[in-house]
């Protein structure tokens, strides 16, 4: 089971969206650890992303599951820049990829 999630910073449009490759059993609501399971998986790609659409360095302070259906996390990151860093607010939410 695969499921996609759009990146979503209300300042900038259609920045990607991230793949999260789970089993069944791994997405399961009574594993203990999915919530973990999901903050490892998406981090590194969330960076990437993040790094190539603003060409910047990005820090992440804070990422929480906020919904398992449909799959909404939050990620409070830091875009480094020469000048000031920016705060931003990601939200991540499941969608279909066709």
């Amino acid at each position: 089971m695969k499921k996609f999630l759009n990146i979503h910073i209300v300042s900038e449009n259609q920045i990607g969206i991230i793949e999260v490759p789970l089993t069944q059993k791994e997405f399961s609501i009574k594993n203990k650890k999915l919530n973990n399971t999901l903050v490892h998986i998406v981090e590194p790609k969330l960076v990437e992303a993040l790094q190539s659409h603003f060409d910047s360095p990005v820090k992440i302070r804070l990422t929480q599951v906020l919904e398992h259906t449909p799959l909404t996390i939050k990620v409070d990151l830091i875009l480094e820049a020469e000048e000031e860093d920016t705060e931003v607010e990601v939200f991540l939410e499941e969608t279909w990829v066709y």
